[in-house]
């Protein structure tokens, strides 16, 4: 019978299925850690105890072993998943947000047409149809990505644990896009006068002698502002679950 103790068992499992090092130490130093927490509480805790309450040393190297294969790309490459991913992710997204909300609202229009005046030509409907269906995705491009790409971010930082600093690195990138990007509507009752302006503007955000770019550039309001805080919502969130996980993931 093996007279290890059980934590040194585990490692010599990590190392039979070929476990690297650094994830091995790191996982074996958590194990250690909790064990020497539980006798704190329980001073007549065997090595019997500890493996009943655990399992059986292959297993858990088995578990372990396959984490770090669903975890390996994520952890071993952090700086390009949350140092250099973010703006280009974010990016993408405000594109897709605008490409497939852009085609729901045809499509809605299309729809809301052939059932109202039996054509499929969205301009029979009426003028203040059409006004609602652009403001809708004007709302939805400036707010849906800014809450997604946190929440896909968030979602790696929580499912393979990693530091949650990693995170916060990523939102900051994520929050600076969000206050570069803008989104305004000039509306008109005179046909053609109506603009929608997108784009990204470095501060400050100076008038300047054109009018409709002076608008485009005001301070600014409860849309950039919402745009701003959407991504330190969704990542503080998902901060503090890392957070709990990792504390909890040896409980």
């Amino acid at each position: 019978m093996d007279r290890r103790p059980w934590s040194e068992r585990v490692e010599a499992e990590l190392v039979r299925r070929g476990v690297p090092a650094r994830f091995r130490a790191r996982f074996v130093a958590e194990l250690r850690d909790h064990i020497d927490d539980l006798k704190d509480e329980e001073s007549d805790m065997t090595e019997e105890t500890i493996e009943g309450r655990f399992g059986a040393p292959d297993r858990v190297a088995a578990a372990a072993a396959e984490e770090y294969r669903r975890a390996g790309w994520v952890r071993r490459h952090p700086v390009l998943t949350f140092a250099l991913a973010p703006l280009p992710v974010t990016l993408l997204g405000l594109v897709l947000a605008a490409v497939v909300l852009s085609l729901v609202t045809l499509c809605v229009l299309v729809a809301a047409a052939a059932l109202t005046t039996g054509g499929f030509d969205p301009k029979t409907l009426p003028r203040w149809v059409k006004v609602d269906a652009v403001y809708f995705c004007h709302h939805g491009i400036r707010l849906l990505p800014f809450a997604l790409a946190p929440l896909f971010f968030g979602r790696l930082v929580v499912k393979y644990r990693t530091n949650a600093w990693w995170l916060v690195l990523a939102i900051a990138q994520i929050a600076v896009m969000a206050a570069l990007y803008k989104s305004h509507i000039v509306y008109s009752d005179e046909p053609g006068q109506s603009q929608w302006m997108i784009g990204l503007s470095l501060p400050p955000w100076e008038p300047t002698t054109h009018p409709a770019l002076r608008t485009f550039f005001l301070p600014m309001g409860w849309g950039q502002f919402g745009q701003l805080v959407l991504p330190f919502a969704v990542g503080g969130l998902f901060a503090w679950a890392a957070v709990r996980r990792r504390r909890a993931a040896l409980a």
